[in-house]
């Protein structure tokens, strides 16, 4: 579909905004510390803070509730003793305020009623606080040792069965159990060239409050062929929530980095960030630098802190969509070109990239903002120009034959200071391809004075129309031969324009039309206005395009096609073309358009017509076969304008073998070849291989010998047939 042609549809839609009513119960539950902790006994998890669900209506008819809740499993109580001691003291806090509102709640009001070695079940009486307030109280389990099973590491969270109370059930977090010491993990790395360069910064992190010792070592080890920027990485180490001591050269012992705890962690969980900044050394293979952590109380870690990449600039397309692309469409759109350097300063200064499509394609429309050949374009710390090898014109018009499309585009570094790898992105990018254009991938050659040599698959070429015919035999020096139907199927919709008009048919030379076929649109929304001679040799269609496709691909067919051969016509292929404006935007000149025409074969020309094979005689018993006489017991007659001719030896005039004519309840079947014919006596109907066809006359018996017409039979067996002088003429 061209693009000029494209309908825009704009579905306006009015929309009713609906209030989403939030429900009444929304969450007030909720955890009020999620330390992290390491597995083990003795822990210490968050306070929860339970809150009524409706507020003002829990206590309206008075009475007590009560409500379970249960530690994470996997979790108990250290000590259940001491938590029963004090299960109305230190337990329960209420709190004057819950949630902005005053407590409807007040001390007392609620009271442990069960201790589980993993749960506590409460009784919230009747409220006797703030009547206007809303109604919450605190499980403080801060201040009691639980015991965290390996297998709970994770997220840990309390359930609180309350049904049949105004307070919510569910499940809330107070926790987060590890069952390692400390935890190591990385930002995202980097890719970097060999010069020096920062890696991804490594953090070490205490599961728990204290897990670093004083004098406890912590080491990063880089591998093989990896050096550390000694000066650089010194200035990107720190600790939060304990002390190392100060870092410096003598830190760094071969491919180690070593820092010692200075002093605990005391009120939460620390940790240590290191930044790496290293060289890779030549030897150092491409790829990823993996670093080892490990130390005291850290489990040995290999973490990924770097990619190490040549210096290189790859030429992609930014969604990997390789687009198909029609032959003979001016303005094929195609997917987004970058070029990426690999990493920083690849695409070095004064060195250029070019991008070449092949001979057969060029630009129509230029990389967004890109056409100023004067203007020193920037991306990153990258500066660079672009030039084209052409830019006579890129707007089609009715007269193009002077121009000459860009297929050729230059970039040229100016400078590059850029500290990131850059990526410089062609958008908007058009392309024409010739009508005449190879079915297939259509290649960008990428090369450049940067070294690069490579090609890049931008698009799927497709002709425009396929074309099949039924490639009939036919004979040179016969006329009004049918070679059935041929179809035009468009590859796209929209594929015949209706701004280009005219689509033409033009059969070989030696080869003219019998006559103007009909034509049909056999599948899809494609409208011909017209179909006639185009000149007066007869040897070209012209069918004019009234609408073009626009749901799918539509199908053209020109039904039973007669042509006439010549006698200078060669044995072989006989290949038609299917050319016009209406399939070939790109062709300079008319003489072009027919140049790049599409080529089908839509006939086999096989023998040439020469001597008579048969002649039979109205009214005589003698026939001859290659000028040969033969005897037969009946005469030919004349019976409605047709010539009728016993089947026996018409079929032998037609070369069918005696086995090969059957006779079975009134139905004569001939068989030839890969024809077989079927006559019933007294019926019109012929079939010819399961396809049927109505005669004006029916066959019939004649003095006990079965009579055929004889045009019919003859030409569905492949054969000619001429009447002259009161004798049949069958040319085989």
């Amino acid at each position: 579909m061209r693009k000029a042609n494209k309908i825009v549809s704009i579905l306006v839609t009015l929309c009713m905004l609906l209030s989403i009513m939030a429900p009444a119960f929304a969450a007030d539950t909720t955890g009020l510390t999620v330390p992290k902790v390491k597995t083990g006994d003795e822990r210490r998890l968050g306070d929860l803070l339970l809150v009524e669900t409706v507020q003002g209506t829990t206590y309206s008819t008075g009475g007590d509730f009560v409500l379970t809740v249960e530690l994470p499993t996997g979790v108990e109580f250290s000590e259940k003793a001491d938590v029963v001691a004090e299960k109305n003291g230190s337990l329960v806090t209420v709190p004057a305020n819950v949630k902005d509102k005053p407590n409807a709640l007040a001390t007392g009001d609620v009271e442990v009623k069960q201790v589980g070695s993993n749960y506590v079940t409460f009784e919230v009486k009747s409220a006797t606080g703030d009547s206007g307030g809303k109604a919450g109280f605190v499980f403080n389990l801060s201040k009691y040792d639980v015991d965290i099973a390996s297998s709970a590491a994770g997220d840990l969270k309390v359930k609180v069965k309350a049904e049949g109370t105004p307070f919510e059930s569910g499940e809330f977090l107070v926790g987060r159990a590890s069952k390692g010491d400390t935890t190591v993990t990385v930002a995202t790395p980097e890719t970097i060239g060999r010069d020096s360069a920062k890696a991804a910064q490594i953090k070490i992190e205490e599961n728990a409050v204290g897990t670093f010792d004083v004098n406890d070592e912590i080491k990063v080890v880089l591998p093989k062929d990896i050096d550390w920027d000694v000066t650089e990485t010194l200035k990107n180490i720190s600790a939060v929530g304990f002390e190392i001591e100060t870092p410096s050269a003598s830190s760094f012992s071969g491919d180690t980095l070593k820092l010692v705890v200075k002093t605990k962690s005391t009120k939460y969980p620390g940790f240590v960030t290191i930044t790496p900044v290293i060289d890779a050394d030549d030897d150092f293979k491409a790829g990823d630098v993996e670093a080892t952590v490990k130390g005291d109380n850290i489990t040995s870690t290999d973490v990924v802190i770097a990619k190490v990449a040549d210096y290189d600039v790859m030429v992609k397309l930014d969604d990997n969509d390789v687009k198909t692309v029609v032959a003979g469409v001016f303005d094929n759109e195609i997917d987004q070109i970058n070029i990426e350097e690999t990493v920083a300063d690849s695409f070095l200064k004064n060195r250029t990239i070019t991008l070449e499509l092949p001979d057969y394609a060029h630009f129509t429309a230029l990389p967004t903002d890109m056409t100023d050949e004067s203007k020193v374009y920037t991306e990153g710390g990258i500066t660079y120009t672009v030039s084209y090898d052409s830019l006579d014109k890129l707007a089609k018009d009715s007269s193009r034959s002077d121009k000459k499309y860009p297929s050729k585009i230059t970039l040229r570094a100016k400078d590059n200071a850029g500290k990131d790898a850059e990526t410089i992105e062609l958008d908007g990018i058009e392309i024409a391809v010739d009508a005449d254009a190879p079915a297939g991938d259509l290649k960008l050659e990428i090369a450049g004075t940067l070294g690069i040599k490579a090609e890049l698959v931008i698009a799927k070429v497709v002709a425009p129309v396929t074309v099949k015919a039924a490639n009939k035999d036919v004979k040179i020096g016969i006329q009004n031969q049918t070679i059935g139907d041929i179809q035009i199927v468009e590859s796209v919709d929209g594929a015949i324009t209706k701004d280009g008009k005219y689509l033409y048919v033009k059969a070989p030379t030696g080869v003219k039309f019998s006559e103007v076929p009909k034509v049909e649109v056999a599948s899809g929304n494609f409208e011909v206005d017209t179909i006639k001679f185009a000149t007066s040799d007869d040897d070209v269609l012209k069918i004019t395009v009234d609408e073009e496709s626009t749901k799918a691909p539509s199908t053209i067919v020109l039904k039973d096609v007669k042509v006439d051969v010549d006698r200078t016509v060669a044995v072989g292929p006989m290949k038609f073309s299917v050319y016009g404006r209406a399939i070939d935007e790109v062709s300079e000149t008319d003489e072009d358009v027919e140049d790049n025409a599409i080529k089908f074969v839509a006939g086999n020309v096989v023998t040439p017509a020469g001597s008579v094979s048969a002649v039979f005689s109205i009214g005589s018993g003698i026939y001859t076969v290659n000028g040969v006489a033969q005897v037969m017991d009946v005469a030919p007659y004349i019976k409605e304008g047709r010539t009728y001719v016993p089947v026996r030896y018409l079929a032998y005039a037609l070369g069918v073998s005696e086995d090969n004519v059957q006779y079975e309840n009134g139905v004569v079947t001939l068989t030839k070849g890969d024809k077989v014919v079927k006559l019933t006596i007294g019926s019109k109907t012929m079939d010819v291989n399961g396809t049927t066809s109505t005669m004006d006359v029916a066959p019939e018996t004649n003095n006990g010998r079965t009579m055929l017409p004889a045009r019919f039979v003859a030409e569905a067996l492949g054969a000619t047939v001429g009447y002259a002088n009161g004798q049949v003429v069958i040319n085989q």
